[in-house]
């Protein structure tokens, strides 16, 4: 098989840009809750504005912006259980007398 290179053989790869996690701010927030998830993957996940909406009612919930290089690219929230104020309410019945 034949591969043909379309870089330039005199210059050097371009160093990879970190990737990060950062608070969300003031003076952000507007950028990460305008970023959306290709249309065909809607469905799966919930907007960044709506998580962060329910992130504020639920103290165990940690999120965090994306960052590639200077670039915000996405967002990610997940809840750590151990925070969680009041143990989860189960459902249950009458008991009998």
């Amino acid at each position: 098989m034949n591969v043909e290179s379309t870089s330039n053989a005199s210059s050097p790869p371009a160093e990879p840009l970190p990737v990060s996690l950062r608070e969300i701010t003031a003076d952000t927030v507007r950028t990460i809750t305008d970023l959306d998830v290709a249309p065909e993957q809607a469905h799966f996940v919930a907007s960044n504005a709506i998580s962060l909406a329910e992130a504020l009612f639920a103290p165990e919930a940690w999120y965090r912006a994306i960052y590639h290089g200077e670039t915000p690219v996405g967002f990610v929230m997940l809840y750590d259980e151990t925070l969680r104020s009041q143990p989860p309410v189960g459902r249950f019945g009458n008991l009998g007398n």
